[in-house]
């Protein structure tokens, strides 16, 4: 049985234990139909394979409202607003509200959840309890994996004399078992390789830096990002990743860097919104002291400077603001169109033309 399996008993288990007059669906006996629906309309980063639940709200029966379960997430419609999207890891506890269920966050913030009944938050507890435990045994399994491997490989080195290069990495995924980016996602390159096995022979604590300080961000520019950035996410339908200020993780930083462009000066950064699901930094949008670079699926990154920027106009269809296009035009006669729906335009346009504008004057 793999990993996804037995989260899938985890799920079964407490399913049979929730009252609800809505049918809860399990593992692969959810119907094609149901689940197809309800990730294009509230879950559109999912992968079928992680689903272990799906409860369906919806009047007519056909899953475009509800509550879907996934490995490490949970997503849910809400009566009013645009759905949500947490992390089992986030969630403290769950507790009954006056006409609802809401969700307490490890960050003291509540978000309320009106699909499933207040009575069953001792269930839900139960649940996000065990799911949370799994998960992350999982992780300190892995991670055991990881770094028994690196002990390994760094006590042969020391026996031959020889220097450790960027093939280690791929080595050491082959020996594991395990995908190349999740060895990269601990191992950013052979100095940082280094420094571990370092720790390890000498037995200290490994610490990385979660928060990368940029030099050089212009503060004004800056300041229009801190602006708009939440009323975008406020109006986007689609969940996002938006860091911006002086602390961006470096993670993310590293990933744009790697995936979108490696032109791009981590220390002008000033702000990145993440479009992937998985926030794996591989389309988005990076803004920096001077430029824009977009990137959308299947697509080259876009580059462009602020003050080569002559008009932004939103492409109006009719359609909610995400499903609306925006038209960026050059100075140089040149067009260019954002079609994403994963952000709301106007905000987006708004934030774009305050930057054109400051750019210009500087």
């Amino acid at each position: 049985m793999n990993s996804h399996e037995e989260r899938v008993e985890i799920f079964q288990k407490f399913a049979k234990q929730i009252k609800t007059i809505r049918p809860i669906y399990i593992g692969e006996k959810i119907p094609g139909n149901l689940l197809s629906n309800a990730i294009n309309k509230y879950a559109p980063d999912v992968d079928k394979k992680t689903v272990i639940g799906l409860l369906d709200d919806s009047i007519l029966g056909n899953g475009k409202s509800g509550v879907l379960f996934t490995d490490e997430r949970l997503y849910f419609t809400q009566p009013i607003g645009k759905p949500e999207r947490i992390h089992y890891s986030d969630i403290n506890r769950f507790h009954p509200g006056r006409g609802n269920t809401v969700i307490l966050l490890n960050d003291f913030t509540t978000v309320d959840f009106y699909t499933i009944e207040k009575d069953n938050t001792e269930v839900l507890n139960s649940f996000v309890k065990e799911i949370q435990d799994y998960n992350n045994s999982l992780k300190e399994r892995k991670k055991k994996e990881i770094f028994e491997t690196l002990k390994a490989t760094t006590a042969e080195l020391e026996n031959s004399n020889q220097e450790p290069t960027e093939d280690m990495v791929h080595d050491t995924s082959q020996a594991l078992n395990i995908d190349i980016d999740e060895i990269k996602k601990t191992i950013n390159d052979v100095d940082e390789l280094l420094d571990i096995m370092d720790c390890i022979t000498e037995g200290k604590q490994i610490k990385k830096p979660v928060n990368y300080r940029a030099k050089n961000q212009n503060s004004e520019m800056s300041q229009i990002i801190e602006t708009y950035f939440p009323q975008i996410e406020k109006k986007s339908q689609i969940y996002c990743s938006y860091y911006s200020g002086k602390n961006i993780p470096k993670k993310m930083l590293d990933k744009v860097v790697s995936k979108i462009d490696r032109s791009i000066d981590i220390d002008t950064v000033i702000g990145i919104i993440d479009t992937t699901p998985l926030d794996s930094g591989k389309t988005g949008y990076v803004f920096t002291n001077d430029k824009l670079y977009s990137k959308d699926t299947f697509e080259k990154t876009k580059i462009t400077r602020y003050w080569n920027i002559k008009e932004i106009t939103i492409l109006d269809d009719g359609k909610n603001d995400s499903r609306k296009s925006i038209n960026i035009k050059l100075i140089t006669g040149d067009n260019f169109k954002i079609t994403d729906f994963s952000i709301a335009k106007t905000p987006f346009k708004a934030c774009l033309e305050q930057l054109v504008r400051v750019s210009k004057n500087l």
